[in-house]
């Protein structure tokens, strides 16, 4: 899929489309075919460079996968073979940035060290206040003291 944000290019002032989604066989022609259908489209509408993979917002995921492509698939990243980025560089693409996945392993019991931290947050019950919170309107409607 191809994207001009307009209001990003505008603050950015650039003349950006974004391409994001692209799946296909290992077969460079039908790669191309796809990147060079983009490409007329953003010429069209005076855009003059293609990034991505990049979606909608900033915050979508971003990048193609350059390792790790035995892990399993996370929420909100970006999962490719590894042809697409061979079929990419074949196209003159070149990489900006790496963007990374990586996976925190979380013990069965708490370390020693966040107890501490733990039980020193707790003992300064004057000093501090813990406030839970189970949807997002109760954060807007809490104050604090100054």
């Amino acid at each position: 899929m191809g994207i001009i944000s307009h209001q990003y290019n505008e603050s950015h002032k650039i003349t950006d489309v974004r391409f994001c989604n692209l799946e296909t066989y290992n077969d460079p022609e039908v790669f191309s075919s796809l990147i060079d259908a983009i490409s007329v489209w953003a010429i069209n509408n005076g855009m003059n460079r293609m990034v991505g993979p990049l979606g909608f917002s900033d915050k979508d995921p971003q990048g193609w996968l350059i390792d790790g492509y035995n892990e399993p698939i996370v929420i909100a990243t970006n999962c490719n073979f590894p042809y697409i980025n061979k079929m990419a560089e074949e196209l003159s693409f070149t990489k900006e940035v790496d963007l990374v996945v990586y996976r925190v392993p979380i013990p069965e019991e708490l370390p020693e060290f966040y107890k501490s931290i733990y039980k020193r947050f707790t003992s300064r019950e004057n000093d501090l206040v813990l406030k839970e919170f189970t949807n997002r309107s109760q954060v807007n409607h809490t104050y604090t003291k100054c």
